[in-house]
């Protein structure tokens, strides 16, 4: 194998704005245009199957012991998202770090702190099924109530660092999960971060690969299927090969592929999920074959939309609450061009309208994106595709969570965890109202919304 990962804490310490960001080809236009039966979705044969069992990332609720000694809070006649439906008026009840009640009339406990709701719309913490995490991006990502993020690639030692967060509830930032490290070849896409992977050159490597993974604590595997730009790209039977070994740890293959080629050599393998929607638009059969396959896809549209389209850059409620040594990535041109953009949309409308999992990710920290607020550009292109604003809130609550087997968040139930995020206004009709965040909660702990 290639020589292994070395990082310093310093680059670790700064965040890697840039220098991670992963999942995008180029600072170019990664469309391309191919012919042939490939460019039609034909020539894949049968429809891989798996039918072995996934790990869950968790698998019950585990109150950390260190947490903060908070007053219980019940929220009082809020409009309540729960995850999967929406509630006119409603009583929620957070108490030792959990959902305590949720119901209408509810009685008020010994010291309770009452949030009046009306006018107001109570929904889970969020999950960013796609970033590069960093510290400070964490923290970020918090404030705009996003409290779960999956992790696709960052330096070494991120994992050890995050799990040892999740254990003694940090409340002050966003829960990370990762797969510390991503399968590419020599010379492929992931090898320009000025970080060192270890490469795969041949199928037999894979099992290794996983295994060093798996050491590390990766909570899944991500593969990368990159031919654009003159990256090398590994061959189709490593990429299987790849799958097989994640498989074998019960852990989910995810795969990066960004053309209508590199999307077809994907859906070769029983993979679990993309990494991306693609920017080449999708022909009928292989949105057919997506959906027949079951897997799920992470949307990361936010990064094929110009960054003259974004709405929430002209909003105050969310560029005040935006660091501003962070701010310049997300006003920085994103790497879509009006082609990118032109297919992103109908793709995800092809997607959605065929059954497909959608899970809202944002490929922070690439420019035109960034921790937090990206899921709210993300979202609220998800409305723009088709879906209605209860279905986009799902795609980065419910349905991750399902996805993932994170059992105890995702959803607003008596037992879950007491993640929860309250907004001004309801955007469960009107999905921008997102940008009015006025409170969020992590393990029934009030976050600071406040920039440092």
């Amino acid at each position: 194998m290639e020589a292994h990962r070395t990082v310093s804490r310093r680059a670790f310490a700064l965040g890697a704005v840039g220098v991670l960001a992963a999942c995008s080809s180029t600072n170019n236009d990664p469309t391309t245009t191919t012919s042939g039966p490939e460019a039609a979705g034909g020539g894949l044969g049968p429809v891989p199957e798996f039918t072995g069992k996934l790990a869950p990332l968790v698998e019950g609720v585990t109150v950390p012991p260190d947490l903060p000694v908070t007053a219980p809070t019940l929220f009082r006649g809020v409009r309540l998202f729960d995850g999967e439906e929406v509630t006119e008026a409603a009583d929620v009840i957070l108490q030792g770090g959990l959902v305590a009640a949720v119901g209408a009339g509810l009685d008020e406990p010994d010291g309770v702190e009452v949030v009046d709701g009306a006018g107001h719309t109570l929904v889970p913490g969020m999950i960013d099924s796609h970033v590069h995490a960093f510290p400070q991006a964490q923290a970020l990502a918090a404030r705009f109530g996003v409290l779960t993020e999956l992790d696709l690639f960052s330096v070494e030692g991120l994992s050890t660092q995050v799990d040892e967060q999740r254990t003694t509830g940090a409340t002050d930032r966003a829960d990370v999960f990762s797969a510390t490290s991503m399968a590419t070849a020599p010379d492929g896409h992931g090898t320009q971060f000025r970080v060192p992977i270890d490469t795969l050159t041949d199928p037999s490597q894979a099992v290794g690969w996983v295994e060093e993974r798996v050491a590390e604590g990766a909570a899944y595997i991500k593969i990368v299927v990159e031919s654009g730009f003159g990256w090398a790209s590994l061959e189709q039977d490593t990429v299987a090969a790849l799958v097989e070994a994640a498989h074998e740890h019960s852990l989910r293959a995810i795969i990066h592929a960004q053309s209508l080629e590199d999307t077809t050599i994907a859906l070769s393998a029983p993979l679990d999920g993309l990494a991306h929607a693609p920017w080449d638009e999708l022909p009928p059969d292989l949105v057919a074959r997506i959906a027949e396959m079951g897997i799920f896809v992470v949307t990361t549209a936010g990064l094929a939309q110009p960054t003259r389209h974004k709405p929430a850059l002209d909003d105050d409620r969310v560029m005040d609450r935006i660091d501003p040594g962070l701010l310049s990535s997300f006003r920085r041109a994103s790497y879509a061009t009006d082609a990118t953009w032109a297919a992103m949309l109908p793709n995800l409308q092809a997607l959605h309208s065929a059954g497909v999992s959608l899970l809202a990710g944002t490929d922070n920290s690439n420019p035109g994106t960034i921790s937090g607020a990206g899921m709210l550009v993300e979202l609220a292109i998800l409305v723009e595709a088709g879906m209605t604003p209860v279905e986009a809130m799902a795609s980065a609550t419910s349905l991750p969570a399902d996805t993932f087997g994170l059992a105890d968040r995702g959803r607003i139930a008596e037992g879950l965890r007491g993640d929860v995020v309250l907004i001004e206004g309801d955007p469960t009709a009107e999905i921008t109202d997102l940008h009015g965040v006025v409170g969020v909660w992590k393990w029934g702990v009030s976050v600071d919304l406040d920039v440092a």
